[in-house]
């Protein structure tokens, strides 16, 4: 009995120093920047960049399509700019033609105008970037 607690207490020791391993996520985040300007009318205009750089390849097929939405009767959004930075510097913007706009159904009241807004990042690869800004 006594042996066994020895090579149990062996093994741990052994292995106290080990760290287990991590799982890699598939994007970092590099850049979420919001300003927002007040008008003397208490309105106001908010502009958000945000990127992430891609580490994997599970991070290109998820990063490759970004999506997002709004409501029309309640806000306006307008992409400034849509990016692929690659690792050596050049930017590839995202062709017009890479920007999907549709509506979405919502059974929540008030809401019927949900606009879905998709945008397709070319020659996305490990270690590139994507980058978008938009306007509220």
């Amino acid at each position: 009995m006594r042996r066994g607690w020895m090579a149990l207490w062996l093994l741990f020791a052994a292995t106290a120093g080990q760290a287990a391993p991590q799982a890699t996520a598939p994007f970092e985040v590099t850049k979420d920047h919001v300003d927002i300007e007040v008008f003397a009318d208490g309105s106001y205009a908010d502009s958000h960049e945000e990127s992430f750089r891609v580490l994997n390849a599970q991070g290109v097929q998820l990063m490759h399509e970004r999506q997002f939405s709004y409501t029309h009767d309640y806000e306006t959004m307008d992409v400034t700019a849509a990016y692929t930075l690659k690792a050596n510097g050049t930017r590839i913007d995202v062709p017009k033609s890479g920007y999907l706009s549709g509506f979405g159904q919502t059974s929540m009241p008030g809401f019927q105008d949900l606009h879905i807004v998709s945008l397709f990042y070319p020659n996305l690869e490990i270690g590139d970037q994507v980058v978008l800004v938009t306007v509220h």
